[in-house]
């Protein structure tokens, strides 16, 4: 019901800052999670090279990591972007129109899929770079019959999860912006994850990378900030 190909390895092909011609598309390296992905800065990938599977770039997809994450799990999210990204990500197309891309996209990042796919699969099971495989991927069955309208049900869950995960993530890169700004550090992984910490924490993280105490000032209107960031 899909078709894919290997993600793009990027030292094989002409990789560019700017746009040199038309034939030139956005490329770019991606941070992907489940239901979430961020893409660095773009550069600039000559399509000339890359007809053959140009058409799984430039249209809805879904993207599944290389990586299989340390909870063991798939990272898979969506993307209707038509940037062309390098071999971390492997992209998949419908063939199939009676499916849904999010319902595909549910599935993939389901806890039944991860172990569905660690159990037959070595490179998964390796402890120092553990890896999904296109032909693994592509042996998953996906049952023909829709019991209970569960595809509708979990499509519009994968919906959901896409866009709450995106106004999550945009709303706590903007919380870490503010705190760079105004403290002039670099946030660790617990600052990075604040949403796991307590005020008393995220202050006691904050004092320890800029050298300083909090102010009570200070202290009234960061904690203003993280519990509204805290909620989301």
């Amino acid at each position: 019901i899909t078709r894919s190909t290997q993600g793009i390895v990027t030292s094989e092909h002409s990789i560019s800052d700017s746009k040199l011609s038309e034939k030139h598309l956005p490329f770019c390296k991606v941070y992907a999670e489940r239901y979430y992905w961020k893409s660095s800065e773009d550069q600039f990938i000559d399509s000339s090279s890359i007809l053959s599977i140009l058409d799984l770039y430039i249209q809805p997809k879904i993207m599944i990591e290389r990586i299989v994450n340390r909870q063991n799990r798939l990272n898979a999210f969506y993307d209707d972007t038509n940037k062309i990204s390098n071999k971390n990500n492997q992209p998949f197309i419908l063939t199939n129109k009676n499916y849904d891309l999010f319902y595909i996209l549910g599935l993939l990042n389901s806890k039944y899929f991860a172990f569905a796919y660690n159990s037959v699969s070595e490179l998964a099971k390796k402890d120092n770079m553990r890896q999904t495989t296109l032909a693994q991927l592509r042996k998953f069955k996906i049952k023909k019959t829709d019991t209970n309208n569960e595809r509708s049900q979990i499509s519009s869950l994968a919906k959901s999860l896409s866009k709450n995960m995106l106004n999550f993530r945009s709303q706590k890169d903007e919380f870490l912006d503010l705190i760079v700004d105004n403290f002039k550090i670099k946030p660790n992984t617990r600052l990075i994850y604040f949403h796991h910490l307590t005020f008393s924490e995220f202050r006691q993280e904050i004092e320890e990378l800029s050298g300083k105490e909090m102010s009570l000032k200070e202290q009234k209107e960061w904690k203003t900030e993280f519990n509204q960031n805290h909620k989301v």
